[in-house]
Order: C-alpha cells, then structure tokens, then sequence
C-alpha cells in the first residue's frame, strides 16, 4: 500500500515538473541545440588525449613485460640448473 502511494507522488512529482517546464517556454518544449563554435577545437583536444592515452597504456605494457621477463628470469635459471644437475647426477650414477 505504502508503495503505491510513493509511486503516485513521484508520479505526480514527475507530471508537474513537465507542466512547469512547458509554462515556461509559453507551451513548447524546450530545444537544447548542439553548441558546434569550437567543435574541431574539441576533437582535437580529444585526439590528443587520445594519443596520450595509447602511449601511456603501451609504456606500461613494455614495463609489465619488463618485469615479468626479470622476475620469471631467475626462476628459468633455477630449474634449468637443477634439471641439469639431476641430468649429471644420473649420468655419474
């Protein structure tokens, strides 16, 4: 029951914004035009960010890469020596 009521007052909120907003502007809706004065300036600051931002994410890809080879280095190193032991120790043996 009670969500019902909060439906209708919303609702009726709703309803009343829309008349306030057609009272304003004399009974016709209100148009918002595309404000196109700086349009290429725009696209240019957001190609350039763009660039900036693919640049940065590969930067940070050859870092992870980076470290991934020098952190699992050691441990390549490791199993090769100890494979290569066992290899001799079952040579000698």
């Amino acid at each position: 029951m009670s969500d019902e009521l909060k439906m209708q007052e919303i609702n009726q909120e709703e309803e009343q914004s829309v008349t306030k907003q057609y009272k304003n502007t004399g009974g016709k809706p209100q148009v918002k035009y595309f404000d196109e004065s700086n349009l290429i300036e725009r696209i240019k600051k957001l190609e350039v960010m763009n660039v900036v931002t693919i640049s940065l994410l590969v930067i940070v890809l050859i870092i992870n890469l980076i470290s991934v080879f020098i952190m699992f280095t050691p441990l390549y190193n490791f199993i090769y020596a100890a494979l290569s032991l066992c290899k001799n120790e079952l040579i000698a043996f």
